[in-house]
């Protein structure tokens, strides 16, 4: 069983590294992650259930640290999703207050699982076979998410909470990151801070930061949209709110670059007034 779910385990992980590797919003890497899991899941069930386990040792090992590391990733994806996908429009302040609210019920599943998330975090093993294996006291499947693709042959209850657990943390981090960087101020040395301020539309801005980034010239391409975001709104005075959302309307629209289009013309125009002006001075 080791070899095939190590095998598993390092293709997983080679595919998701490529989509993280991308740089795009975390609501683009969660769609593009969530059927590579789902794959990935599917597989595994189909070898469970047609795997016999050598001995209870290593049974208790899959329901316990194999299965739950693989559904985790599912759980965190698929959360990071919806919770990207139901951000408020606002600004900065209803973003915190949106991530505070997310980490209390990431808090709260902790709380009410306290007994399952302490055995886990000290190690604990005497309660293994109980926990663990399908037919433990406790390996019946509640109604919860996420249940409707499992079954008590390839998950028990608290292998499930395992998983929650697992993609619970490592949302917990990506929730603490967000809101560290909505709070804390940029350190820019700009003597012309107040003097220059963005008076056209939020989406022409918006435009501009993309093309900056797509153009790959700033760092050799090497930046993220949410690093020059802050730079432009903080040297502009604007709170550009959603402007990964921004992005996605820009793909409804008959022109996707209207602003940079004008700017180009506006541009154009300018060079031949300057000519003009040059030919008969």
């Amino acid at each position: 069983m080791t070899d095939f779910t190590d095998r598993l385990q390092e293709q997983l992980d080679i595919e998701l590294q490529t989509i993280e590797g991308n740089g795009e919003a975390p609501l683009q890497t969660a769609l593009q992650s969530i059927p590579v899991v789902e794959k990935v899941l599917a597989e595994l069930r189909n070898y469970i259930h047609h795997y016999s386990f050598e001995n209870t040792s290593e049974e208790i090992r899959f329901y316990k640290e194999v299965e739950p590391g693989f559904h985790a990733r599912l759980i965190y994806y698929v959360r990071l999703y919806q919770i990207e996908t139901c951000k408020p429009e606002g600004g900065n302040d209803e973003l915190v207050n949106y991530y505070k609210n997310e980490l209390k019920r990431i808090y709260q599943f902790f709380t009410d699982n306290k007994e399952l998330y302490r055995y886990y975090r000290t190690g604990a093993v005497f309660l293994d076979e109980t926990y663990f294996l399908p037919h433990g006291a406790t390996s019946q499947l509640t109604v919860e998410e996420y249940t409707c693709i499992l079954d008590t042959q390839f998950c028990t209850t608290q292998g499930y909470k395992m998983a929650k657990i697992l993609a619970y943390e490592k949302l917990q981090k990506y929730l603490s990151n967000a809101l560290e960087q909505l709070t804390s101020t940029p350190q820019y040395a700009f003597p012309f801070k107040g003097r220059f301020k963005w008076t056209g539309p939020k989406v022409a801005l918006t435009e501009y930061l993309y093309g900056l980034v797509y153009s790959g010239m700033i760092n050799n391409g090497q930046v993220q949209v949410k690093e020059l975001a802050e730079l432009l709104q903080f040297i502009f005075d604007i709170d550009l709110g959603n402007y990964y959302r921004s992005r996605q309307e820009m793909y409804t629209r008959k022109k996707t670059a209207q602003y940079l289009e004008l700017m180009l013309k506006r541009y154009q125009e300018g060079m031949n007034e300057a000519d003009e002006k040059y030919r008969h001075s």
